[in-house]
């Protein structure tokens, strides 16, 4: 029950919240690029990457003081998963040290965020590290559905 109602929620806020990320033509790909990923020979990553490719929301937990955020979720492609981090893509540039919450269909997490690379004027490559890892529950949205 309670898993139907978090699946329900995400999926309603899936539904309302502004899709604005472009992707571009070399994206044509980006949903069918699931597995395992290769290193390049100059990154230097503590663990393996997995691509999985889906729909989410992510809200602001803690923004930067200089830079104040909007408390309304935003709709993210996630990009790959590590033990340790999340990948995604985003229609908005974050900072370093930002905490954000990324809710999926089968679990949500709180991240700090790492990097960001700017696409195009409507896409950012972003990635976090993992502060916390959840199973589906009302938690996740907490401060979203307070009113």
């Amino acid at each position: 029950m309670l898993e139907k109602n978090y699946k329900q929620t995400l999926a309603e806020l899936i539904e309302t919240v502004h899709w604005d990320i472009e992707l571009t033509e070399g994206d044509e790909a980006f949903f069918s690029e699931n597995g395992t990923t290769s290193p390049c020979a100059y990154e230097s990553r503590s663990s393996p990457r997995m691509r999985a490719r889906g729909r989410g929301i992510l809200y602001y937990e803690e923004a930067l003081r200089a830079f104040p955020r909007s408390s309304d979720p935003l709709g993210i492609y996630t990009m790959d998963f590590s033990k340790v981090g999340i990948g995604f893509v985003a229609s908005r540039q974050f900072l370093p040290e930002e905490i954000v919450r990324i809710v999926l269909p089968t679990f949500w997490a709180r991240l700090r965020i790492t990097r960001c690379q700017r696409n195009n004027a409507q896409r950012y490559d972003s990635g976090g590290v993992l502060i916390s890892w959840h199973e589906p529950s009302p938690d996740a949205f907490e401060s979203l559905l307070v009113s």
